[in-house]
């Protein structure tokens, strides 16, 4: 005699939170050809905490030729390779902010050409390991 028994199990789906605060924008003038721009990248929404650690990278995205571009966390530098950060890793389990701010210098000659053609991507991957 053969017994079939049916089990149940309950798994909880991982809640992954990545959040990013932007910033105000910025505009480059033929006064004012340095610009900064701060934003945030955050594991957290309002109470919810991210279950999920990330590794992440934030690449500017330039049209033009003539912008040089520093990222400062903590005023740290964090260098940018080919306009593109290393991965930067963000924890689970506790709330996580961290802040950004992006130097923007533009050296070409026409400041009008430059409206709206600086932008930043961030790209994120969950972490292997989770505690």
């Amino acid at each position: 005699m053969m017994t079939l028994e049916k089990l149940e199990a309950m798994q909880e789906i991982a809640n992954p939170i990545l959040n990013i605060e932007e910033g105000e924008c910025v505009e480059i003038t033929e006064e004012n050809r340095t610009a900064y721009y701060e934003f945030s990248v955050e594991n957290f929404k309002e109470e919810s905490v991210s279950d999920i650690s990330f590794w992440y990278t934030i690449e500017i995205i330039s049209s033009l030729k003539d912008v040089e571009v520093e990222l400062y966390t903590n005023e740290e530098n964090i260098p940018i390779i080919d306009f593109k950060t290393n991965p930067i890793f963000i924890s689970n389990c506790k709330k996580v902010k961290q802040d950004y701010k992006l130097k923007i210098t533009y050296k070409g000659d026409n400041t009008s050409e430059i409206s709206e053609k600086i932008k930043i991507k961030i790209e994120a991957e969950q972490e292997k390991k989770q505690c």
